[in-house]
């Protein structure tokens, strides 16, 4: 499905085990506005470049964040962070990437980053 005011640039299926997932990579205004707010569905990756710092307000279900450097390594990892949470902005991190607990983020490191 493209929805064009959201600019997302790629939408993918990822099969980790037995779960599949859609990894989104926002860029534009409105999709990284977006993000996974109101969310009912815990199946999606997103990838944001140029992000240091994040919030959970308005989301349904925990998810992991893992933030990255240019360099491709993970700098910082947030198990099951439950909503109305705020990680603050951290230096060198240019991704930061959040989804369902438990998504395989080598796998999008190697793939999508």
């Amino acid at each position: 499905m493209y929805i064009p005011f959201l600019s997302i640039k790629k939408y993918v299926i990822m099969f980790s085990g037995d779960s599949m997932n859609r990894v989104l990579v926002c860029e534009k205004f409105w999709a990284r506005f977006k993000g996974l707010m109101f969310e009912s569905d815990n199946n999606t990756v997103l990838i944001f470049p140029r992000c240091n710092s994040i919030h959970t307000f308005f989301m349904r279900k925990p998810i992991d964040v893992y933030m990255v450097s240019m360099k491709k390594e993970i700098l910082y990892f947030y198990p099951s962070v439950k909503r109305n949470k705020i990680i603050l902005p951290k230096k060198e991190v240019f991704f930061t990437i959040e989804g369902p607990v438990g998504f395989d983020i080598d796998y999008i490191i190697d793939n999508y980053i």
